[in-house]
């Protein structure tokens, strides 16, 4: 008994380990957030929050050859590519103006994902990307956030 209590112990440090890094994204689409109201007044958001909403649109590609959302941060390693796993994530509908924006033969049936990592300027650049809207039974979804686990190399 002992020694199955001491394995569980050593798997739970092992999962640990394995996925130490974790990062929340939120996709800032182009409506107004209602339920929040520091979204409703532009003023009253940091710096920082200005700065990511500026960027998600940036990195936020609807075009008709592609689909994709890709989020940069500043890293202490170079994430494992085989590591990464998706979680969490929040989906909300398209707008008509969103639907009318992306080719619906590149919508896949669940979200695609990878990630990687870079150096420039001295620095370790990871990024994930994903495929920002997905099919669910038919219907289209947009992914508003969700988390990305990885290790390092």
């Amino acid at each position: 008994m002992m020694r199955k209590i001491i394995l569980l112990c050593i798997g739970f440090l092992l999962a640990g380990i394995a996925f130490a890094q974790q990062k929340n994204v939120t996709i800032y689409w182009d409506e107004i957030d209602y339920s929040s109201a520091s979204s409703l007044n532009p003023s009253t958001l940091t710096a920082e929050e200005k700065r990511e909403r500026i960027l998600s649109k940036i990195n936020l590609q609807l075009e008709r050859d592609q689909l994709l959302y890709q989020h940069q941060w500043v890293d202490n390693g170079f994430a494992n590519e085989n590591s990464v796993v998706v979680s969490n994530i929040n989906y909300g509908t398209l707008s008509s103006s969103e639907m009318k924006r992306i080719n619906k033969d590149l919508v896949p049936n669940q979200p695609k994902y990878w990630i990687n990592s870079t150096t420039g300027l001295g620095k370790i650049y990871t990024t994930v990307s994903i495929s920002p809207v997905v099919r669910i039974n038919g219907q289209y979804r947009k992914i508003r956030s969700f988390s990305v686990g990885y290790s390092y190399k």
